[in-house]
């Protein structure tokens, strides 16, 4: 079975146990964290010295590209989507991040630009010395226009700091691709690139991207229970008196947080919005008293929404890529010059929450401030080997068990070198059974939207 690449945030419990907050794939391995986790760049090149030889073995001799993609743009919503959540706000769309990343949009600076550049400088020692043939690029596509299979890699280049450029690569030149951007860069129903050795599959980067579905894959194996418990909330999946039940029969923290609300989906949002038990039943009190039917779920799945000429003309320029790269998308012609373009839109995640149990965890002495705070451990893990581990310093969770609400830049710190042996010894089983599932379970993107709707279909009524 061909290892993954996974990074899980984890937390140490107070009895001494790791409970598993989220997974992601290769979009989560981070180059500061990656540093900051190994404590330099030549530990983090001794710690990745595993990741290398993996490429190199399953590239054959041929080159190795490690793809990094723009950052994710926040999801196009125009007023058709609306329009739905307003039908059924009986059922308590959850719509509460939707200003978060509005003001968001005006206050924050643009993403930072494709790092690949850093990859590429920090593995191209590793590579030589392993005699693997490494290139970086920002995008990747196939050429339709060349004799045989070909790849359109933009941003190419072989070293750090050079300049990229758009280069035509015969497919068979490729052996392995390592994709640690959002699944998004990379296009759709290519034989040229299915045929390509990819770590990770980009079905398993899109499985990840939905906080559902980790959960379905490991449910009721004896390492699921390393999952945090949480509930789905918004659009009728719990109802009122479900989610009451549920803040009861979490204990509160030493802080008072019963949970931690966050967007079921990873392009809607990554922050935790944390709840004390006032919280969450006001958020209950919002929900309905009975669940979303099964005969209603068609109309909420994946509805057609219609995005206006005026709407399609002001959107930026990753926002207009991400549409035109939605599945089963059309354009009507309107008879006045204009158009309208209507495709799926993923209601239900964007939706949907995720009202997970907040775990109280062991203070960690942060050496930035000297003083004990709340951290989570970032871990990445290559099959069952962990590769690099580190503590989190998220402000928005920073506490001091004599000062509150400490506010400081967020920090990463590399975690005691016991505590990766820890790690290896507690998340080897989860990772084992969330991979073997995945092979067994998701062979194409048929099987990912049948476990998807399936998983749906379970929390209606």
């Amino acid at each position: 079975m061909t290892p993954l690449l996974l990074v899980l945030e984890c937390v140490a419990a107070l009895d001494g146990s790791f409970r598993i907050l989220g997974v992601q794939g290769g979009s989560g391995a981070d180059f500061t964290s990656i540093l900051a986790g190994s404590g330099g760049r030549a530990a983090a090149r001794t710690r990745l010295r595993p990741l290398v030889r993996h490429l190199g073995e399953i590239a054959q001799g041929r080159r190795v590209i490690l793809l990094r993609g723009d950052a994710r743009s926040a999801p196009t919503r125009p007023a058709d989507f609306f329009s739905v959540a307003q039908r059924f706000r009986a059922f308590c769309p959850m719509l509460d991040w939707v200003p978060d990343q509005q003001a968001a949009a005006l206050r924050d600076s643009p993403p930072r630009a494709s790092n690949v550049d850093d990859w590429i400088s920090l593995l191209e020692p590793v590579a030589s010395r392993m005699k693997v043939r490494l290139g970086g690029c920002t995008g990747i596509g196939v050429d339709e226009s060349a004799p045989g299979a070909a790849l359109l890699l933009s941003g190419y280049r072989e070293r750090g700091r050079q300049r990229g450029a758009s280069v035509v690569m015969p497919a068979d030149e490729v052996g392995a691709v390592l994709l640690l951007g959002p699944v998004e860069s990379v296009p759709r129903g290519s034989e040229s690139l299915e045929q390509i050795q990819w770590l990770n599959p980009p079905l398993l980067d899109e499985l990840l991207d939905n906080r559902w579905l980790v959960t379905s894959l490991v449910d009721g194996a004896p390492s699921g229970s390393l999952l945090a418990p949480w509930i789905p909330v918004g659009m009728g999946l719990r109802t009122a008196d479900e989610v009451r039940r549920f803040s009861l029969e979490v204990a509160p923290s030493n802080s008072g947080a019963v949970a931690a609300l966050t967007p079921s989906h990873r392009s809607v949002g990554t922050r935790s919005r944390v709840l004390d038990r006032t919280a969450v039943l006001a958020l209950a009190a919002r929900q309905p008293e009975r669940r979303l039917l099964a005969e209603e779920l068609a109309s909420v799945l994946s509805p057609r929404l219609v995005h206006t000429y005026e709407e399609v003309t002001g959107y930026r320029g990753s926002q207009l890529d991400a549409l035109l790269r939605t599945p089963d998308g059309r354009v009507t012609d309107q008879g006045d010059g204009t158009f309208q373009f209507s495709a799926p839109y993923p209601f239900i995640e964007n939706t949907v929450g995720v009202l997970r149990q907040y775990v109280d965890t062991r203070p960690v002495r942060c050496r930035r401030t000297g003083r004990n705070h709340r951290a989570t451990i970032q871990a990445a893990v290559l099959g069952d080997q962990v590769l690099s581990c580190w503590y989190d310093f998220k402000p928005q969770e920073f506490e001091d068990s004599s000062t509150r609400d400490v506010r400081v830049t967020p920090t990463m710190e590399p975690t005691p070198s016991e505590t990766l042996g820890e790690l290896q010894d507690a998340l080897g089983p989860f990772v084992k059974e969330l991979s073997s599932q995945f092979f067994a379970r998701v062979q194409s993107r048929g099987d990912l939207r049948r476990l998807r709707d399936r998983w749906i279909m379970e929390q209606t009524a």
